[in-house]
């Protein structure tokens, strides 16, 4: 996603995901990847973040 500005104020996660984006354009980041879990991916998507990669972590039983 490219950064454009600051989200709608609304809660601690739409907080924490504006804090994340300044702080990554300070750094000189235009774009953002992020590892969000499945129940998060809505969240995300609703400020235009799209899903690039699914994956899993698996461990083997035993």
């Amino acid at each position: 996603m490219r950064l454009e500005g600051p989200l709608p104020d609304a809660g601690w996660n739409w907080a924490l995901l504006n804090r994340m984006q300044q702080e990554a354009h300070a750094a000189g980041c235009d774009t953002v990847l992020l590892v969000p879990s499945w129940m998060a991916l809505d969240f995300y998507t609703r400020f235009g973040y799209t899903t690039v990669l699914e994956y899993a972590v698996c461990e083997r039983a035993g």
